[in-house]
């Protein structure tokens, strides 16, 4: 990634190997745009995005997140955080979330918002979408969300897997999802997902 952004004209990039040094870093040189890995030793990328806000609340700041991590993501918000990306998006849109930073708008895996819309979002009732989704449905979404696979979920509603993997097909169907990664996204930006990792009960 470091050699990536140099060679898109990016001047004075510097890369941390924990969250503390990047804590560190970020206070002392003010970059333009802060990028930190939700997974990172010694202190974790949600932390570290909360002590550079706390100190410097002007920061513009993106988290690096997989598909486990989504959840995760949204803690990042609400830590400070001006969007995410996921780690499987491609440079060019690494390069798309830094600019939407840079213009003081929000990124959030894929999709932008001015800044004062999101500045909410995740306080919204839910979106557009969730109400066609039985209970059921809405149950195993916040646990995709969550992070639970198929197995942990039918253990916990007392359901087969098969019967947890049809109830997952059929929500995305209904909301034209291509993805499980498009689940979980539509759960956080619906209401479905919570701030701790589990679900919005």
């Amino acid at each position: 990634m470091l050699r990536l952004l140099r060679r898109a004209g990016f001047q004075d990039v510097d890369e941390a190997a924990d969250g503390a040094t990047a804590v560190r870093l970020a206070n002392e040189r003010r970059p333009d745009v802060v990028l930190l890995d939700v997974a990172m030793p010694q202190l974790d990328g949600v932390r570290a995005c909360q002590r550079i806000h706390r100190e410097w609340p002007d920061a513009r700041i993106l988290v690096l997140t997989g598909y486990a991590e989504h959840v995760t993501a949204l803690d990042a918000k609400r830590a400070g955080a001006s969007g995410y990306v996921e780690k499987s998006a491609s440079f060019g849109e690494v390069l798309a979330a830094i600019d939407a930073a840079l213009d003081g708008r929000t990124y959030f895996g894929g999709g932008e918002a001015d800044a004062d819309h999101t500045q909410g979002q995740a306080d919204a009732p839910p979106a557009a979408g969730v109400g066609e989704l039985t209970v059921r449905e809405r149950e195993v979404v916040e646990l995709v969300a969550a992070g639970r696979s198929s197995a942990r979920i039918a253990s916990e509603l007392g359901l087969s897997v098969r019967t947890v993997e049809t109830h997952r097909q059929n929500v995305m169907s209904k909301l034209g999802l291509a993805s499980v990664a498009d689940l979980v996204k539509f759960a956080i930006r619906s209401g479905l997902a919570s701030l701790d990792g589990g679900t919005s009960k």
